[in-house]
């Protein structure tokens, strides 16, 4: 029988983000997918949010962010997802502190048991001052 990956239902980069104690809900602060900086190579802290939908039983969520060649990793995250209803959304948040290299367009990749099921678009910008 073939596995049923789940279904992605967003899968965002954000600069913060608030879970509410209560509901559970998350707050996604200024969703991005640029990094501007004066200088390279350039650290700036992220936050990626996911919610996956009709999953089964526990899978392996991965995230990796590389050049848009997908020949440089720039950063990869792991996180294990467990789903308790397919009916029921699994979300999660997790921090990525990625160094861009240079200014350029980059790629972040959602896998789930190594089958890629989303990718978001990134650009590392380099911004001049002045006065």
């Amino acid at each position: 029988m073939p596995v049923q990956l789940p279904v992605v239902r967003a899968f965002l980069v954000c600069r913060d983000i608030v879970r509410d104690a209560r509901s559970g809900m998350y707050s996604l602060i200024h969703i991005c997918d640029t990094a501007f900086s004066g200088m390279f190579p350039c650290g700036r802290e992220y936050f990626v949010y996911v919610s996956l939908i009709d999953g089964r039983g526990v899978c392996i969520v991965d995230l990796k962010l590389t050049d848009i060649d997908g020949t440089n990793v720039i950063w990869c995250g792991r996180v294990s997802v467990k789903f308790a209803d397919p009916a029921l959304p699994a979300e999660f948040a997790i921090p990525a502190t990625p160094a861009w290299p240079c200014p350029g367009k980059y790629m972040l990749e959602l896998s789930v048991d190594g089958n890629p099921l989303a990718y978001y678009r990134m650009f590392a910008v380099q911004v001049t001052q002045t006065v």
